[in-house]
């Protein structure tokens, strides 16, 4: 199993805890804090393109400022002891010496090995420092974060980040915990039994095994360690925020880079018998027949249509790549469809954002009926309505064009509900130019 499906099939597993979704390589917070943008690969790299808390920052990326800026909270701590993908587990201990935790101040109250037992699911453990930092962003995150991207949509598609960007996507971190150090495990056999990696009393987080408590045990044991010192801020295990989809206008209605991958051409090619010992038919091949300089032939070699087809997806994959890079390069999009998908988000914070953003649009309608209502009181009667026309005319291309977006997106769950928001939006504003 590669990183990538390891990390998605750890991020599944420890879904039932509340933080949000659970990193199975944690991140530096140094590179991985809430602020940050950018995206995770095919490998489950997480690669940073800039940092939104930090305006020289972004202008030294390339990027245009943020409308507003993102404002922290009180940072939290907590003691986690251990994050565990099953809620209920089956343990069996071998109680031995009593051991102290190197990843916690105190000491645990029960000593030895702890499995848990279980049947042919995966699982997977954590083990954390002995005290968690909750790091987090203020409400409204989506709305201003959403705004910069619509304002920068552009400069990411057309960076260095380009390709990767309209591939995979960008995320937006809003919070993170983070921790010292820690240690995880994963594992995957059927009837199966994985240590856990602390033996959890009262008062602290054990360690794995009765024959020490440093986090050199768990690496020994199997478990990936992370130490602090790795890292001077910490590592991030868990976060929330929100990914980011940019697809522009004109790849809504056409994909000029679709294609159907096929063999080479016939030409050449034969079906051969194959014969056993008794010189009886039992089969046949294709093979491409071989030609000298001259063009006459001179052999046959087998065809490996699997590794021919294999080598034609490459190079489909790295031309599809090549006509986006130059697409981006000889199209000027101005108009992008930005998807927006918070996840990890508590109902809570889902709650503030959702309450930060109707007072947003409270906002700005008040603002369009200010402008509308000062072009009204323009003594100058050819002024006045040539102003007036401007407004109706930028407003009827507003709604045109969003309408064209809206319907262009592919889910139809998604696009009832920003169609009824729409046709609110449009209905306000109607109301204030027919005043």
């Amino acid at each position: 199993m590669g990183l990538k499906n390891l990390a998605d099939e750890y991020s599944k597993l420890m879904g039932r805890n509340p933080e949000g979704t659970y990193l199975y390589t944690p991140q530096k917070f140094e590179a991985f804090h809430p602020g940050s943008l950018g995206y995770f690969d095919e490998n489950g790299t997480w690669n940073m393109i800039t940092d939104l808390c930090l305006p020289e920052r972004t202008q030294t990326d390339g990027f245009k400022d943020m409308s507003h800026p993102l404002k922290w909270e009180k940072p939290e701590t907590a003691a986690w002891r251990t994050r565990s993908s099953d809620g209920e587990t089956e343990q069996s201990l071998d109680a031995n010496a009593e051991i102290s935790g190197a990843l916690s101040s105190a000491p645990v109250d029960v000593g030895g090995k702890a499995k848990t037992k279980r049947g042919s699911t995966m699982k997977a453990e954590l083990v954390t420092g002995s005290v968690v930092k909750h790091e987090r962003l203020k409400a409204p995150f989506n709305s201003i974060i959403q705004s910069w991207i619509k304002n920068n949509a552009k400069e990411l598609v057309q960076g260095i980040h380009g390709v990767d960007v309209r591939k995979y996507g960008v995320w937006a971190i809003r919070a993170v915990y983070v921790t010292p150090e820690c240690a995880i495990t994963m594992d995957s056999g059927k009837n199966s039994e994985i240590s856990l990696g602390a033996t959890v009393g009262a008062t602290g987080i054990g360690k794995l095994g009765t024959e020490g408590s440093t986090l050199a045990k768990f690496k020994n044991a199997g478990w990936t360690t992370y130490s602090e010192e790795e890292s001077e801020q910490g590592y991030v295990v868990a976060f929330s925020g929100s990914k980011f989809a940019l697809r522009p206008f004109s790849a809504l209605r056409s994909n000029p880079l679709h294609q159907i991958i096929s063999l080479p051409g016939e030409h050449g090619i034969k079906t051969r018998p194959l014969l056993d010992e008794d010189g009886n038919v039992v089969g046949s091949e294709r093979v491409r027949i071989i030609l000298d300089e001259a063009g006459h032939p001179i052999g046959e070699e087998k065809i490996d249509e699997e590794a021919e087809r294999k080598a034609q997806e490459e190079k489909f994959e790295k031309d599809q790549e090549e006509a986006e890079r130059q697409e981006l390069e000889d199209y000027n999009y101005n108009e992008f469809d930005i998807e927006c998908d918070p996840l990890g988000t508590s109902e809570q914070d889902l709650e503030e954002e959702k309450q930060a953003e109707k007072l947003a649009k409270e906002a700005e309608i008040a603002d369009f009926k200010k402008h509308w209502e000062e072009i009204k009181l323009i003594p100058d009667e050819k002024e006045r309505e040539m102003k007036l026309g401007y407004y109706k005319a930028a407003f009827g291309k507003y709604v045109e064009q969003m309408r064209d977006q809206i319907n262009s997106h592919p889910d139809e769950a998604k696009r009832g509900e920003q169609m009824a928001t729409f046709k609110e939006d449009v209905k306000a504003r109607m109301e204030i130019m027919l005043q």
